[in-house]
């Protein structure tokens, strides 16, 4: 039965292994939540589709394993990554993991270490972080490089037509000196 945009409250017993952005199958129950608004009940009957199987996080090493804190809420407890020093993850440093198996409310889950970014601070490594958690593409589709490359071949820079001559200007900028501008 679909519910439409109705809300419905299942409680972490009834989630199975399901996260936050997964596809969900889910069977009403008859009860209701006695709050106020009085919302549906229900449970996870299956997962449709996975929102996300990598997240990123900082590695740690306890009791002779692999464990890795996941960045924002999504896992209240620490992944197991198995072997400690994988990919030569060292405790401290940003890494990428690959759910193998997602936690549950009766289950701590298991992922595989799949990168190190580095060191957490170190220049670089948050950029990485965010590339990796929202999945964001990291390099430039072979036809975008392909028109760069047209451009810069066919750049004349003593054509001035449709550019504003600024070269009689003095122009001072301040920037720090790892500046990339």
């Amino acid at each position: 039965k679909e519910v439409g945009d109705e809300d419905i409250f299942i409680p972490p017993e009834e989630m199975r292994d399901a996260q936050t952005g997964d596809e969900v199958l889910v069977a009403l129950t008859k009860a209701r939540v006695s709050r106020p608004g009085q919302k549906r009940r229900g449970r996870v009957v299956e997962i449709l589709q996975r929102a996300n199987f990598n997240f990123v996080g900082t590695y740690f090493e306890k009791e002779g394993r692999g464990i890795v804190h996941v960045d924002g809420t999504t896992f209240p407890h620490p992944i197991h990554v198995g072997d400690p020093g994988a990919k030569g993850a060292q405790p401290g440093e940003k890494v990428v993991i690959e759910m193998l198996r997602f936690p549950s409310h009766t289950d701590d889950g298991e992922a595989v270490l799949v990168k190190v970014l580095g060191p957490q601070g170190k220049p670089g490594v948050d950029l990485l972080t965010v590339i990796n958690q929202f999945n964001l593409p990291d390099e430039f589709p072979e036809e975008v490089l392909q028109e760069a490359r047209h451009q810069a071949d066919n750049f004349d820079e003593t054509d001035l037509l449709g550019r504003r001559d600024l070269t009689g200007e003095t122009i001072i900028t301040i920037d720090p000196v790892d500046a990339r501008d």
